[in-house]
């Protein structure tokens, strides 16, 4: 029951609008506390209180007739309620001034409210006929009393008493009208002030928005719808493009165009997107009646580092008024962040794709690559060969240091961190040396090794290339050794033969 009388107390919302939600306020306010007098009129009554039964029925008429001022009002009828309050307070003020029968009973002070209420609800040509309509009435009223056609007239009323009346009427409805417009205009600057921070704070989420899709997005197409839906949240996108220089093709490609919800197809605009990207300014376009496919366009360059690298644009197909100077600010200052998520998302796709192409070759190869950084010695890159010439699993670690020489023959070692010296002062190295493999099995490996300096011609990586030559270094052996049995046989011929020549002479002789 208190929830139902609560909400027949309040008035009804109008959301977004701070002037009419205080005139319908006041209205309301004021009619409330109107049908409480009446109804406490009424209800004194009954309790026996002398009172004229017309005063009665007329109290009843004026307490239904604000009931329906109250229906026209949360109906949405403001200005009906506001024309009817005053008209009623109007009527009854005259009527009670009539029946006192003196314009100087206290009942007179009564159209001073209602001036007042006129500058609440009304404009400045409001008070003035509210103060003209009520002074005009004062002075026939005092007309009326003076030739004695008001009930027991008491008091004489003179001429510079309504004068007196019409200024006071006037001057109080002046006053609170110039208070109330002071306070619409305040209302509407803080409306207005509301209203760019929610524009501001939109900005920021976008532009943070858009920073970080330069980094969740899965691929440069989707980095460029997640853009069209974050710069959606602070203005009507229409007809989004986004076109990019190709420095191959010396031309501009759209990568991402997007037509408005009810077109079936976008068409960019070839000539307006190359003037703003030639210009590396912003150009907002109107062109009337001239163009009939576009009301609007409005573009944007997009710049990295002082170079133009594309252009953003918003195309409005029906409304010229979709893009104004504000949205044009709105959009220069999105256009930065753009830019630079699409030149990082960029960046990472052409490395991506360096790394694939790097990754196929270095899998394509039979030997092992090796990147090591010369600071610490720590292994940034090894090809996937390691895994089949050290006898590893497909899915090793890179190998630290000491891991390293550790699989290499003791005997061997000594090679090996000679080398690693000459490699650490920037000189390249050439060497053989034994490997023991996680199988225990030994293979031998020929490393060549070459310094990479920066821009400064400081060392900052070695590059190593790792082959299997075991089946050269057995092959090498085995050639030795049929070298040195051959080395072997001839020498076995030769002293035979030389046996043999000494006993022919021998046997010459004898």
């Amino acid at each position: 029951m208190l929830t139902t009388l609560k909400s027949w107390f309040d008035p009804p919302s109008l959301a977004g609008d701070a002037e009419q939600t205080m005139r319908v306020n006041l209205l309301n306010a004021n009619m409330i506390f109107i049908n409480i007098y009446l109804l406490l009129v009424m209800i004194t009554y009954l309790f026996g209180v002398p009172m004229s039964i017309g005063v009665v029925i007329f109290d009843g008429l004026l307490f239904i007739f604000i009931l329906l001022l109250r229906y026209w009002l949360f109906q949405g009828h403001i200005n009906a309620a506001c024309i009817g309050l005053l008209l009623g307070s109007y009527i009854t003020t005259t009527l009670v001034v009539i029946s006192m029968g003196s314009v100087t009973s206290p009942a007179t002070n009564t159209f001073v409210l209602i001036t007042l209420l006129a500058g609440i609800f009304f404009q400045r040509g409001g008070v003035l006929v509210s103060a003209t309509v009520i002074s005009v009435t004062v002075l026939a009223l005092i007309m009326a009393e003076n030739a004695g056609l008001l009930p027991a007239p008491t008091i004489l009323v003179l001429m510079p008493q309504w004068l007196t009346y019409s200024i006071v009427f006037l001057v109080a409805g002046s006053l609170i009208q110039y208070v109330m417009q002071a306070m619409r205009k305040a209302l509407q600057a803080l409306r207005m002030e509301n209203e760019e921070r929610k524009h501001a704070a939109l900005l920021q989420q976008a532009v943070y928005s858009i920073a970080e899709a330069a980094h969740t997005a899965q691929s440069l197409q989707d980095l460029y719808a997640q853009i069209q839906n974050h710069v959606s949240q602070v203005m009507d996108v229409g007809n989004f493009s986004i076109a990019l220089y190709n420095e191959k093709t010396a031309r501009l490609d759209f990568v991402f165009v997007i037509a408005e919800s009810n077109q079936p197809t976008a068409h960019p605009n070839y000539e307006l997107t190359g003037q703003v990207f030639l210009h590396g300014r912003s150009l907002l376009y109107q062109p009337g009646s001239t163009l009939h496919s576009c009301a609007v366009w409005l573009g944007v360059p997009l710049v990295v580092a002082g170079k133009v690298i594309g252009v953003m644009a918003l195309e409005h197909r029906t409304d010229p008024q979709a893009y104004t100077a504000r949205e044009q600010h709105m959009l220069e200052f999105v256009s930065s962040q753009v830019a630079t998520a699409i030149e990082r998302k960029q960046t990472e796709q052409r490395l991506r794709e360096s790394n694939q192409r790097f990754e196929q070759i270095a899998a394509a190869i039979q030997e092992t690559f090796w990147i090591i950084d010369t600071s610490d010695n720590r292994v940034l890159y090894v090809s996937p060969a390691y895994a089949q010439l050290w006898g590893v699993t497909d899915d090793f670690d890179y190998p630290g240091l000491a891991e390293f020489i550790a699989s290499i023959l003791p005997e061997d070692r000594s090679t090996m961190l000679a080398a690693m010296e000459k490699q650490n002062r920037g000189m390249p190295t050439d060497i053989r040396y034994r490997i023991q493999r996680a199988n225990g099995s030994v293979r031998w490996v020929w490393d060549r090794s070459s310094p990479v300096f920066d821009e400064d011609d400081q060392l900052v990586r070695k590059v190593a290339v790792v082959t299997d030559i075991t089946e050269v270094m057995d092959a090498e052996a085995a050639l030795a050794q049929l070298n040195l049995e051959l080395e072997q046989r001839v020498e076995e011929r030769t002293t035979q033969l030389r046996q043999s020549e000494e006993t022919s002479r021998a046997l010459f002789e004898n």
